[in-house]
């Protein structure tokens, strides 16, 4: 059994993958653990039974919080699909695995989507721009 999440408050129960299947989706996953030693946390992806979708071996395969799938649609070859999640205690390491995986995923001129939460507070979505100096994205 595979733990999604855990919280730090004592008496309430843990959350197994197990627990979040949703009927008529396939779940594509990455445990927090397989990044660091950190308990909890990790990424999830729900892709609609109907589609025919592959994981991204060479994306998932980074140490960062985030996992890529080719979904196949008709009239078109394929698109890629990320799910990120930049932990606020996240290392300069992980960071650079994040951002290497989306540039190797928007590389050779693919469709991709990039969902997640960069924890970013300083980005002012108005106007695209920063108030502070943060990391390039």
């Amino acid at each position: 059994m595979w733990m999604w999440w855990e919280t730090l408050k004592h008496g309430v129960k843990l959350i197994y993958w197990s627990e979040m299947k949703i009927p008529g989706f396939k779940l594509f996953k990455k445990d927090r653990a397989a990044v660091n030693d950190k308990k909890g946390g990790g990424v999830a992806l729900y892709v609609k039974n109907a589609l025919r979708v592959v994981e991204c071996d060479d994306l998932n395969s980074k140490l960062c919080e985030s996992i890529w799938c080719k979904i196949y649609v008709e009239n078109l070859d394929h698109f890629v699909v990320g799910v990120c999640y930049r932990s606020q205690e996240a290392d300069e390491n992980e960071l650079c695995e994040m951002f290497e995986g989306i540039k190797l995923a928007c590389e050779a001129n693919r469709l991709v989507l990039v969902m997640g939460d960069f924890n970013y507070p300083d980005i002012n979505w108005n106007t695209c721009g920063q108030t502070v100096t943060v990391i390039n994205f």
